[in-house]
């Protein structure tokens, strides 16, 4: 009997331990203060003070940008001819080969921007005329500047960042009246190659031939490529 009151009071003294234990951990601890803090991180970077220009397509007039943000090229200079009628004509470029304008920007800057380009006599107008053209897909010329330029490995697709910053006039009418954009890009898109687009289909349209004097008339397309504020 002795044994057996002995072990109940062993039984009953680790329980009172175990009990003491539960209570010291429930009231240890406490609410750290401060529990959060930041270590300030700066990232700084500058767009390349040089980039190549790339060779365009042929034929086209390069321009040979100094920065990182110009004309890179514009169209080979025109021929249209015909036997004048009394009526509406409608006369092909003469090559007969797909025109080429490129805008230049490795700024990679997200500041949008804008070709426009507009006819103007440099004499006598030729009433009413207007080049109308066909505009391709925008597309990025990644020629290096060095090796003669390749169509089939030079024009590649956008790249998916700048999927719907560059856009293109698909029916493009060149006037006297005012500039035309032919190539836009948004604010928004990082920019950092050459961006070309291709007119074909190039005619010179006039509404009356019977209101043209034969003889030879001279003028230029302007380009002009201006920045969004």
């Amino acid at each position: 009997m002795k044994k057996t009151i002995l072990g109940l009071g062993v039984v009953l003294v680790s329980t009172a331990l175990l009990g003491g234990q539960s209570a010291f951990a429930a009231v240890a601890g406490s609410t750290p203060s401060p529990a959060t803090a930041q270590t300030p991180v700066t990232a700084t970077f500058a767009a390349p003070t040089t980039t190549p220009n790339p060779l365009p397509p042929t034929p086209s007039v390069p321009h040979g940008p100094s920065g990182n943000l110009g004309i890179a090229y514009t169209p080979a200079p025109m021929s249209f001819s015909g036997t004048l009628t009394t009526g509406a004509m409608s006369l092909t470029e003469a090559s007969a080969t797909p025109a080429h304008v490129g805008v230049k920007d490795t700024s990679f800057d997200t500041k949008g921007w804008d070709l426009t380009a507009q006819l103007a006599w440099t004499g006598s107008a030729v009433a009413g005329a207007e080049i109308k053209a066909t505009s391709g897909t925008v597309q990025e010329n990644i020629n290096d500047g060095i090796t003669a330029f390749n169509p089939a490995t030079d024009l590649v697709a956008l790249p998916a960042s700048l999927s719907g910053s560059l856009a293109s006039t698909t029916a493009l009418t060149i006037g006297t009246a005012a500039p035309v954009n032919t190539l836009v890009a948004a604010d928004g898109g990082v920019y950092t190659g050459t961006y070309d687009v291709e007119l074909s289909s190039i005619t010179l349209d006039i509404p009356s031939g019977g209101a043209v004097s034969a003889g030879t008339y001279n003028g230029n397309i302007n380009w002009d490529l201006s920045v969004h504020p």
